[in-house]
């Protein structure tokens, strides 16, 4: 199951819910013998070690296991950037080493109705994934070590659009895998209503980005969004790459909203 990225830089929020969606009829509906295998589309032009690439490949990489019983792969995409590797090569990642054990937890649960953010147990861990809007703090049942952190603790703090396995450090019979998802909101340090006033505006931005409404909207999220148009004051949004621009019709355009325009850029 290939997914191509939502924008250069990745997947946004509403793309990942239709990758799981899919994954999810797929996991249910296909005959068996059954392996579904999901595979995430690297940014090629940047090395496969980058901080974008890393944090990405752990989003597909818990997503998969979350929401799946198959398989998962994160190719480095296409580029004419030379790093010793073919184009669409397929690389062995280091957090893929971890070794979770079988999964005993349910697959696509959402624990304490908290949009976006799933966990799933495992015999010698947890995966958790995120796509709520903002960094969750999670309290495990028991001290756990961070695969990519490092960090080993009960309580973990998980970025938003990244993922992380967590491996047990003392034995437990315990599958009842439960987690308490306290209150963690990162500190825009500009609030959205004083850099985009227009309520109206905001919505629309977060309906297009597949956020729920109470999630703070920060510059960095409007980053996924290429252009943003005003229309007979109804907000419709392109996601414009490249020639395809072109292909708009003019007569259908009309003010590109200047807030968004000079945020944008910043």
């Amino acid at each position: 199951m290939e997914t191509l990225k939502d924008y250069p830089g990745g997947y946004n929020y509403k793309g990942l819910q239709e990758i799981e969606n899919t994954l999810h009829w797929c996991e249910e509906n296909l005959r068996a013998p059954q392996i579904n295998s999901l595979e995430g589309f690297g940014i090629g032009t940047q090395p496969p070690d980058s901080t974008e690439n890393l944090r990405n490949m752990r989003l597909i990489t818990t997503l998969g296991l979350t929401h799946s019983d198959g398989y998962v792969l994160y190719n480095m995409g296409l580029t004419d950037v030379d790093y010793g590797l073919p184009h669409h090569a397929h690389i062995w990642y280091d957090f893929w080493d971890a070794d979770l054990g079988k999964p005993v937890g349910e697959k696509a649960q959402l624990y304490e109705n908290r949009e976006g953010l799933f966990i799933r147990e495992f015999t010698n861990g947890w995966a958790v994934y995120n796509r709520s809007g903002k960094a969750q703090k999670i309290q495990l049942p028991i001290q756990a070590t961070g695969v990519a952190s490092g960090i080993t603790s009960a309580t973990h703090i998980v970025p938003d659009l990244d993922g992380e396995m967590y491996l047990k450090q003392e034995a437990s019979t315990n599958s009842v895998g439960a987690v308490e998802v306290l209150d963690f909101t990162t500190v825009d340090p500009q609030a959205a209503s004083e850099w985009m006033p227009d309520a109206a505006l905001r919505a629309a931005v977060l309906e297009e980005l597949g956020l729920p409404a109470d999630v703070p909207l920060t510059k960095d999220k409007m980053l996924v969004l290429t252009r943003l148009y005003q229309i007979n004051g109804n907000y419709l949004i392109f996601r414009v790459v490249g020639a395809v621009s072109q292909q708009i019709p003019n007569t259908y355009l009309a003010l590109i909203h200047h807030t968004i325009e000079v945020n944008l850029r910043k």
